[in-house]
């Protein structure tokens, strides 16, 4: 006859008796820059989107002036934890008016936030302008250039400069010699020079992304990529950016000529995106391409000849050879 055993009880892990603690806010790091995110990236981009990792990152640029709408704050993701605030002001504004405006929409933001703790990191003096009531628990100026050395410098410059440094906390320099000129001015300041954020340039070495994607997909995989950019007045750039948006490009430089977008790519920088037309630039060793079909990057060229004057022999020759190459599908636009 079998014996049944006793079961042994289950015994359960002690109870833990400390009270249970709610997880700790994240703090809100409002940095004021001179330098806008999709400009270049450079030393506030590196420094930004690494300390978006322990909080929520606001970068605030300069205004826009243009139109004549009521002052508003434009607001988007530019980086995982970064939001990019930039003030939209209507043309012709004053600068005490500016001043104000701005004043009034990041107050109007962060009282929205409802941020726990709030930590100041300027790039610029100048924004102490609109800021200077602001009370952060730590205030930090970043000096990564003489900015009152550069053209144009506004006359106030200096006089906000040293303001600053009776607020920061800590001050640093963006090299060795920029510490040296500003460390009797501050007890608290060291040299931090600017450095290649070797992950961002690491990119250009991967393979190119795939042609044949998706619109979705093909916008995030040129969105990973450093950008070298022709300059901002540009068509090119001009529908790039209408293309683009809402989605943000990482911004490496801005050039002027197609020939310099080709040494930088051929020298590994990043990734261009340019008109067929173009391509002959591109022509090189080492160099690959992708077509791109995606929606807002396909425009219509026209052909412009004044109708009372007759052409020379050889631009008439030209004018009929661009009609006989011209695709079968376009259309002439209607007579005025």
């Amino acid at each position: 006859m079998n014996r049944e055993e006793p079961l042994e009880p289950h015994r359960l892990p002690p109870l833990n008796r400390e009270p249970l603690r709610a997880a700790r806010p994240r703090a809100t790091l409002l940095c004021l820059s001179h330098l806008r995110w999709g400009f270049v990236y450079q030393r506030p981009q590196h420094l930004m989107s690494r300390l978006a990792r322990d909080y929520d990152v606001l970068f605030f640029e300069e205004p826009i002036f243009e139109g004549h709408a009521a002052p508003r704050l434009e607001s988007h993701a530019a980086a995982p934890g970064v939001t990019l605030l930039v003030p939209q002001l209507p043309a012709g504004m004053r600068e005490t008016q500016a001043i104000r405006a701005q004043r009034e929409l990041l107050d109007a933001y962060l009282a929205e936030q409802q941020a726990a703790e709030l930590l100041l990191w300027y790039f610029t003096p100048m924004s102490l302008a609109f800021t200077g009531h602001l009370r952060g628990q730590v205030v930090i100026f970043d000096c990564m250039d003489e900015l009152s050395a550069f053209r144009h410098a506004p006359p106030a410059l200096v006089d906000m400069e040293r303001r600053l440094m009776t607020r920061a906390d800590v001050v640093f320099t963006g090299g060795h010699s920029l510490w040296e000129a500003k460390r009797r001015h501050h007890a608290n300041i060291h040299a931090m020079p600017s450095s290649v954020d070797v992950a961002h340039f690491a990119a250009a070495r991967q393979p190119l992304p795939a042609g044949r994607r998706s619109a979705a997909a093909q916008w995030r995989a040129l969105a990973e990529w450093p950008f070298i950019h022709l300059a901002r007045h540009s068509s090119v750039r001009q529908y790039l950016e209408a293309a683009f948006h809402p989605h943000a490009m990482r911004t490496l430089m801005e050039v002027e000529q197609l020939a310099t977008v080709m040494g930088m790519v051929r020298a590994g920088l990043g990734i261009s995106v340019v008109p067929t037309l173009t391509l002959f630039h591109f022509q090189q060793e080492g160099l690959a391409t992708r077509p791109l079909a995606l929606p807002g990057l396909t425009r219509q060229i026209y052909l412009v000849r004044r109708r009372d004057r007759g052409l020379s022999v050889a631009a008439q020759a030209l004018y009929a050879r661009v009609m006989q190459q011209r695709p079968m599908h376009a259309e002439m636009p209607s007579k005025q």
